[in-house]
């Protein structure tokens, strides 16, 4: 029993599955707003290729991320490394061959009961995964080519994803908003994650875009997202306006004023750390979380009581 409990550390260490429901959330907030019976399967069906998807994903890195996921103390609890864990080479290849398999495998299935293209999609996301993390490229680490492949594939690459699962295709107008949101967004979740590593990847050698540009200058490369995201919001919101919908309008001006609450200790100080960066990327999954799950309910729970979320509000405007 013992043996097994180290041993289902170490897999939970390799293949990080917090991070991968936390993303895989993040990018089918909007599709689980707007599921449906009719939709319910798709989404479903989606939500587990994308998170087995990045199962595969994180267990790759930790191949090739060995050296310095064993020397990272925040990583020391699930380090997948420590030699009595038990875990094995052989054993990861074996765990990273089934997660993609299953992620192929649903892709396929989806694309031929909705005639989409996620069968496409899953072999682009493992060739680009494997481009971040196995040599000869391995472009983890390398600079500023590690945050480049990171919004090519998750932020070019996912919202596609998510939107293949809601079976629409979406007017050519909003696919660069879309893409300036998501990839701002991506950059905005992943720059805080690399610099609060950044004494241990320098120790290693290991040229991430915090210690290449250092805290302070990757911070202002923050902010430059921060503006990019809102402008691409700005034009959601006036689409929002036009069409009246209410309930997109709140969630996009709530959006950035929260976003700005959580990364005040990066934004609003005189000296950016990694002690901070490490606080805000603890803030930025706990509120995602928290929030999402709350807009999820509440339109439901709207839904279920047969109301409009529309009218609902356009109600409440009228008696004030």
């Amino acid at each position: 029993m013992r043996n097994l409990k180290k041993f289902l550390i170490g897999t939970v260490g390799i293949s990080r599955p917090f991070w991968a429901f936390f993303l895989t959330f993040l990018y089918f907030l909007i599709p689980l707003i707007l599921i449906n019976s009719f939709l319910f399967f798709s989404i479903l069906l989606g939500f587990c290729v994308m998170f087995s998807f990045y199962l595969g994903h994180f267990s790759l890195n930790a191949i090739y991320d060995k050296d310095v996921d064993r020397n990272n103390p925040r990583k020391d609890l699930f380090n997948s490394w420590v030699e009595q864990l038990g875990i094995g080479k052989k054993w990861i290849w074996c765990m990273i061959f089934i997660f993609w398999s299953f992620s192929f495998l649903g892709s396929i299935i989806h694309s031929m009961i909705y005639n989409k293209s996620l069968q496409f999609l899953v072999p682009i996301a493992i060739i680009l995964a494997i481009v971040y993390s196995v040599p000869p490229l391995q472009l983890k680490g390398k600079a500023p080519w590690d945050l480049v492949i990171d919004l090519l594939s998750f932020g070019v690459l996912g919202p596609f994803f998510a939107i293949e699962c809601i079976l629409i295709i979406p007017p050519w107008q909003l696919v660069i908003p879309i893409i300036l949101f998501s990839i701002s967004t991506i950059a905005i979740v992943v720059l805080p994650t690399v610099m609060m590593d950044t004494t241990v990847d320098r120790e290693h050698c290991y040229n991430t875009f915090s210690v290449k540009y250092g805290l302070e200058n990757t911070m202002n490369v923050i902010k430059f997202f921060f503006i990019v995201q809102v402008s691409a919001l700005a034009g959601f919101g006036i689409l929002a306006l036009l069409r009246a919908n209410f309930l997109l309008l709140i969630i996009i001006l709530l959006f950035p004023f929260g976003e700005l609450n959580i990364l005040g200790d990066l934004f609003f100080s005189d000296f950016v750390s990694e002690e901070s960066a490490e606080v805000v990327v603890k803030r930025l999954m706990r509120s995602s979380l928290v929030f999402g799950i709350e807009i999820i309910a509440a339109v439901h729970f709207l839904n279920w009581l047969g109301l409009d979320f529309n009218q609902f509000f356009q109600e409440i405007l009228s008696l004030l």
